[in-house]
């Protein structure tokens, strides 16, 4: 098994990629569920559940193999000054 990368792209970065670099990208919340989503030219992506708007925001994109996946990409705060903490590895 290949060893997984991200990379944070800016919201203008992901929408230029994806082809949709004039689109808006509108977070929504399912009335079903009440999980936030967020949508783009018809396709819809995650969105980290707590995201608050008033902080840094990127849509994080997983590599695999050294292709980026943007179908599994998240919207999610950043804060630049702090990096992530290992919780475990298996």
């Amino acid at each position: 098994m290949s060893k997984s990368n991200v990379a944070f792209l800016t919201v203008s970065e992901f929408k230029q990629a994806t082809g949709n670099s004039t689109a808006n990208i509108e977070v929504l919340r399912n009335k079903s569920t009440n999980c936030l989503f967020m949508a783009l030219s018809g396709v819809n992506y995650r969105v980290e559940q707590a995201i608050d708007n008033s902080l840094p925001i990127k849509v994080l994109v997983p590599i695999e193999a050294g292709v980026n996946d943007y179908a599994n990409a998240c919207l999610v705060n950043v804060d630049p000054s702090k990096g992530a903490d290992t919780v475990f590895s298996l």
